[in-house]
């Protein structure tokens, strides 16, 4: 079985590695093998990323304020599926998506539609 050093970009020994491969290096190992008298030096890197939600997971919906006038916005939600709430005026979006494109700001706690969100 080999020995494992593990090490986080920025510590001593990843330094240039960390020059090439940038944010997408996640750690840089080596592994030595005793029997052969070598040492191996592998990196692992960030290649993709995209949401995920688990599979079982029930997912949570947040309801956001859009301004009539704000269509660019309107349209970015629509494409990541959120839905128009004609009842409550507010559209309605699964909350990883909501942290995903920042839109915080926007939501608008469960209930009535207050006031506050009305003088806008």
């Amino acid at each position: 079985m080999p020995n494992l050093v593990t090490l986080r970009p920025g510590t001593r020994g990843t330094i240039r590695l960390v020059q090439k491969y940038g944010a997408q290096l996640m750690f840089v190992r080596y592994r030595y093998m005793t029997a052969i008298q070598t040492r191996y030096k592998t990196v692992e890197l960030i290649v993709d990323e995209k949401p995920w939600v688990p599979q079982n997971t029930p997912i949570e919906f947040l309801s956001l304020y859009i301004e009539e006038d704000e269509e660019d916005v309107k349209q970015c939600v629509q494409l990541h599926g959120g839905q128009w709430d004609a009842e409550r005026q507010l559209w309605v979006l699964p909350t990883y998506k909501v942290h995903m494109l920042g839109m915080e700001h926007r939501v608008v706690p469960d209930g009535p539609f207050p006031d506050a969100y009305t003088s806008r």
